[in-house]
């Protein structure tokens, strides 16, 4: 996520999004920002991207005055009957509410759409209300949860095996990580956590108007593994060297707490990547690490 603004680009991640009015109104633009990443492609493809099933515009939920869209990516040639493990893509924020192009039609998460229907899963890019500020993570973390079981209750429709769920996440994603390692479901198989947030910085603890004590409590995904006394998902972290120190910092911490708690955890860290390494570095390192990803997934589904 890159933002002009250094605390705000810590939080808006390049995985980003919010949802679109059922009606346009006056009035959406897209910030600088969100201008500079929007029509950037992931910079690993496969054959048989373009091929792929697309169920674009899918409302997951209607709440006050939104509707909330996911786009399902479904691998070409499927047969009847057939289930296939899905992968449900977290952008980040927190994003201005009249956001002109929500994340889901960002050319990235629609390449990653492509790319889990191609490698043969269903592939699931949502809208969700992560809005303005920290406050707006309840709200986020209900839209999950609604996506999550819209995708499990209408899984024969979308040749989706309901108990074969893996999340990936990135940057501010990674705050809803929380949820589901205090209490994971046993449909969750992994959790993937691109350059995500996984903790509040000790910057935003010190500011209670920016990150209230309880929000802290109930979205710091360090905090969520640490109490937790259930067995965890494999857990997939990829770290970007050249990201923000303190970004980086709350990847390190969830890192050591999850040793210490001996999880299933794999890290994979890119040197000389960038936040948003994904779009941003047009190397070998960053496709082998988005290949190896998917390889990841595969296994523990």
């Amino acid at each position: 996520m890159r933002l002009a603004v250094i605390l705000l680009s810590l939080i808006c991640p390049l995985a980003p999004a919010v949802a679109q009015q059922s009606t346009p109104a006056s009035g959406l633009e897209d910030p600088p920002w969100v201008r500079d990443v929007r029509d950037k492609k992931m910079v690993y493809a496969v054959p048989g991207m373009a091929d792929v099933q697309v169920r674009k515009d899918v409302v997951y939920k209607q709440v006050e005055g939104w509707e909330l869209k996911a786009d399902i990516y479904l691998p070409s040639g499927l047969k009847k009957g057939e289930k296939r493990p899905v992968i449900i893509f977290i952008h980040g924020g927190y994003l201005p509410p009249n956001l002109l192009t929500p994340p889901k039609e960002w050319v990235e998460y629609r390449s990653f759409g492509r790319l889990a229907g191609t490698s043969g899963f269903v592939g699931v890019v949502f809208n969700h209300r992560f809005f303005r500020n920290f406050g707006g993570l309840p709200d986020s973390e209900a839209d999950l949860a609604d996506m999550i079981s819209f995708v499990r209750e209408h899984a024969e429709a979308f040749s989706a095996d309901k108990d074969r769920i893996t999340l990936w996440a990135f940057s501010g994603g990674g705050y809803l990580f929380s949820r589901f390692l205090r209490e994971p479901p046993a449909y969750i198989r992994a959790l993937v956590a691109y350059y995500a947030v996984l903790d509040f910085t000790p910057e935003e603890r010190a500011a209670p108007e920016r990150a209230p004590a309880d929000l802290v409590q109930k979205f710091s995904a360090v905090q969520a593994l640490a109490g937790s006394g259930k067995q965890v998902p494999p857990i997939l972290v990829a770290r970007a060297g050249l990201d923000h120190p303190l970004r980086n910092a709350t990847i390190d911490h969830f890192i050591k707490v999850a040793l210490e708690k001996n999880a299933a955890i794999q890290v994979v860290n890119h040197p000389s990547g960038h936040h948003g390494f994904d779009v941003e570095d047009d190397n070998d390192v960053t496709r082998k690490i988005i290949q190896a990803t998917l390889d990841f997934v595969r296994e523990r589904n």
